[in-house]
Order: C-alpha cells, then structure tokens, then sequence
C-alpha cells in the first residue's frame, strides 16, 4: 500500500512558516487524518485524536498524529528555539486520556 511521501518543516522560532510538502496519496492521508480529528465537533469534547503514517523521501517512515484540543493555551509552542514555555507537550497530549 503506498503511504505516499510528506515532509513537515516546522518553525524554528516566532512569525516563522510551517512547510507541508508532500505527494498526492501523503497529503490525502494527512487531509483524512485531519477530517477525523474534526469529526467530533461536539462543544463538550475538546480533545479527539487521528493518526495516519507515512515516508520521507529518504524511505523513513513516521506516525503523523492530529489532534483537536480545544484548550490551546495549555499547550506549549512549537519553535525549536530554546524558548519553549511550559505546558502540556504533544506527544503528553496523545497520550492523555482527556
């Protein structure tokens, strides 16, 4: 089955672009796994979760996970500059059960 190729370049400090680039089959996937985060629009659930995997275009594959959580301000920012604020992480927020 093919998975497609996705790279995600994230931003390395403030006012800095993401780049999502990817074929076909790695952004319909993405596109999905987004579609069933959102799939419960529901006010009294802030947190759902969807995972699809794909490649790099070096062969490496890699888990994307997408979750909705409506409580954004408990979450720390993404840059990888050393200024990351405390708060909950995304990979403590996959694991929550919230």
């Amino acid at each position: 089955m093919d998975k497609g190729t996705l790279h995600i370049y994230g931003q390395s400090d403030t006012h800095e672009p993401v780049y999502i680039i990817g074929d076909y089959e790695a952004l319909r996937r993405l596109a999905t796994a987004v579609g069933n985060a959102m799939s419960s629009m529901s006010k009294d659930i802030f947190h759902f979760r969807s995972k699809t995997d794909t490649f790099c275009a070096d062969g490496e594959g890699y888990d994307i996970y997408v979750i909705r959580h409506d409580k954004m301000e408990e979450i720390v920012v993404p840059y990888f500059c050393a200024c990351m604020e405390k708060g909950v992480g995304p990979k403590e927020l996959w694991e929550s059960k919230e």
